[in-house]
């Protein structure tokens, strides 16, 4: 096992980024480049299939080039996702736990510290403690979904374990997806991972959940929030604060929508709670007067304003927005283009524009001038 916590926690540990497949990440960069501005104690490592012209002049930044092997392509061969959906996303998500493996197989002591490419980590992150962790650890959303926004690991030994877990269960179930394995993979061995805090009982001493008061889910999302002296996000106090993926939406980011947040089915719901965030930039949920700091957040709509380096300014904005109780919308035209290239290109303009509610209308004229057109032809 690697060594336990020392001055500086970036001796040991390592921030890591995966990125595979050709899909564009603008916001990987973007949030790769503020990582190496602010944590200047910590080196980061991007795991990619391919080389990229991107690549930050930094030396604290390191490139592992990921080698598919033919049983990673026979380990996805049972799934029945949609492959073309954002070139790959469905295996993606999950492949990315054999390139962690394979760059871990080479630094058995090193502590891996995973986030997502659209984590925005907070000002004050307790790597100290991850320095203490000795087990896998990541986070819960649902009764059938976890999340590893935040995926820690202590050795290689540990990571080879949780890939053998994987790709058992890939042998079984054609639907799975990373979070329904990262979810069956903890409840199954709770002595093994940790579920790092996404709540604290200092807020309430219950959540509301199934239609009832639920006070020993409120305890166990709130389980070691004393000795990370706060909570991390899993994905719905980001999602709420900054709004869904834009693409989701042809172009629309919505904020502060609690039906979605409900709707998708999380635990909690961010709309109960007031934000602040300090002179300092530290980020607190508040109820009853009752402060708990909050360490990252899941930027779901991959706000370049949050994930770059004025990502102070853009939380602000949208933190004193949220006190206003009402949902607010930004609209993004270039996403739109870029979905439209990318449906025509693929053949399935009409069906994607058909979804598309505001020009349904005008989509319904456009097909009786053209029918009329052919029929006087």
């Amino acid at each position: 096992m690697a060594p336990k916590s020392e001055t500086n926690p970036g001796n040991h540990q390592k921030i890591v980024l995966v990125h595979l497949g050709p899909t564009p990440a603008t916001h990987l960069w973007v949030n790769l480049e503020s990582l190496l501005n602010r944590f200047t104690n910590m080196q980061i490592v991007l795991i990619s299939d391919r080389k990229h012209a991107e690549f930050p002049d930094n030396p604290r930044f390191e490139f592992f080039e990921y080698l598919r092997s033919e049983d990673s392509v026979t380990a996805f061969s049972n799934l029945r996702h949609d492959f073309e959906f954002r070139s790959g996303f469905w295996q993606f998500t999950l492949e990315r736990f054999m390139a962690i493996e394979q760059f871990h197989s080479l630094y058995p002591e090193l502590r891996i510290f995973h986030i997502e490419s659209d984590i925005l980590l907070l000002p004050g992150f307790p790597f100290e403690q991850f320095a203490k962790l000795e087990k896998l650890a990541w986070q819960r959303v649902d009764d059938i979904r976890d999340v590893a926004s935040i995926f820690f690991t202590p050795g290689h030994q540990e990571t080879k374990w949780f890939l053998s877990e994987l790709l058992r269960l890939l042998k079984n179930q054609n639907a799975l997806t990373d979070m329904t394995a990262l979810n069956q993979i903890r409840s199954g061995n709770p002595n093994i991972v940790q579920v790092l805090p996404s709540y604290s009982t200092a807020l309430s001493p219950y959540l509301y959940w199934n239609e009832k008061e639920d006070y020993f889910l409120a305890s166990s999302l709130s389980d070691n929030q004393n000795d990370f002296n706060g909570i991390f996000d899993p994905a719905a106090y980001g999602m709420w604060l900054s709004g869904s993926d834009p693409r989701n939406y042809h172009g629309l980011q919505i904020l502060f929508d609690t039906d979605e947040i409900v709707q998708g089915g999380t635990y909690i719901d961010p709309s109960k709670y007031q934000y602040i965030l300090s002179i300092s930039n530290e980020l607190f949920c508040m109820n009853k007067q009752q402060l708990v700091r909050i360490w990252s957040l899941h930027v779901h709509s991959k706000d370049l304003r949050l994930l770059g380096d004025g990502w102070n300014q853009r939380l602000r904005e949208v933190v004193e927005l949220s006190s206003k109780n009402r949902v607010y919308s930004e609209f993004h035209l270039d996403v739109l283009v870029k979905l439209a290239i990318s449906n025509i290109k693929s053949r399935t303009f009409i069906s994607w524009i058909l979804h598309i509610r505001k020009l349904k209308p005008i989509l319904r004229v456009i097909l009786r001038v053209r029918s009329r057109i052919r029929a006087w032809a």
